[in-house]
């Protein structure tokens, strides 16, 4: 990552100027394979991580602005990054409005918003998705729940990565066979979720491994409190059902809500994850 070099007042009018032009109609949430998170927020800052799961390694600028509550761009910072996440802070009072944006590195073109937090709405949705995914079939539908729900969304990303050997389906020699035939595995996480007390409702989604969630989920939930939130499964398969997967996962929570999960085939149309959503009929906050 490497700061741009460009933000000199110059840079901050045109900044400003095509900020504002793309304020209208824009929505909060995931947008354009960017997940864009709130990792801390005090009455004069906040700071926002942005991670690529397009993971294409081209080099993006990430841009986060802050504006007062008359809608006026106060400031802004930016970075040039090629990695799959960035972090950026800006300064902000405590009733701003806080936008980030993403452009091609190489035109400075198009200019997407990604990303929008307003925390005087009343209906700021305090919704986060959690997924765990290795092929990539777990992300896609993870995608489709955040859009839907308007909702933070949360990789869960292993310390030590799994390998192709997972593939191998009820081989004893393979990693994930052996975590899964083993009731205390708990595999490491690398990150965590630090601001995990502003969410109400945590969707938790992941593949189905030998018929349960791997066990990896299971680092996931005993590693916080969710006592007062409402949780919602989802699971990804090509053929098995959900299960006592969610049963499995409800038991390692104490004072958690848990809503009946749902299995989407790795086929599933965005319409159907939508729908899904749309029929739990979620309050927002």
């Amino acid at each position: 990552m490497k700061p741009v070099r460009i933000l000199s007042a110059l840079l901050f009018l045109t900044l400003s100027l095509m900020v504002s032009a793309l304020a209208a109609g824009t929505e909060t949430g995931v947008r354009e394979g960017y997940d864009v998170r709130l990792t801390e927020r005090s009455s004069t800052e906040v700071t926002v991580s942005l991670t690529n799961r397009a993971g294409s390694g081209e080099p993006v600028v990430f841009i986060l602005a802050a504006y007062d509550r008359f809608g006026q761009m106060q400031d802004c910072t930016a970075t040039e990054t090629a990695a799959s996440e960035a972090s950026l802070s800006v300064p902000c009072s405590e009733d701003g409005l806080v936008k980030a944006f993403v452009l091609n590195a190489e035109t400075y073109a198009p200019m997407r918003e990604v990303w929008k937090y307003d925390p005087t709405a009343p209906d700021n949705a305090k919704t986060l998705v959690v997924y765990f995914s290795y092929s990539g079939t777990t992300e896609t539908i993870a995608g489709y729940v955040a859009e839907a729900a308007e909702a933070d969304i949360w990789r869960i990303i292993p310390e030590v990565p799994y390998t192709d050997d997972i593939l191998k389906y009820y081989d004893p020699s393979t990693r994930a066979y052996q975590e899964q035939n083993d009731p205390d595995a708990r595999p490491a996480i690398s990150g965590t979720v630090e601001n995990i007390n502003e969410y109400d409702v945590v969707f938790v989604g992941y593949p189905i491994w030998y018929g349960q969630a791997p066990r990896i989920l299971y680092t996931f939930l005993e590693s916080y409190d969710f006592s007062g939130k409402t949780l919602i499964p989802f699971c990804t398969s090509g053929s098995s059902g959900i299960g006592s997967s969610e049963t499995n996962l409800a038991r390692l929570t104490s004072g958690a809500t848990w809503l009946a999960g749902h299995r989407f085939a790795g086929s599933a149309a965005k319409a159907d994850v939508e729908a899904w959503v749309s029929g739990l009929a979620l309050e927002k906050k």
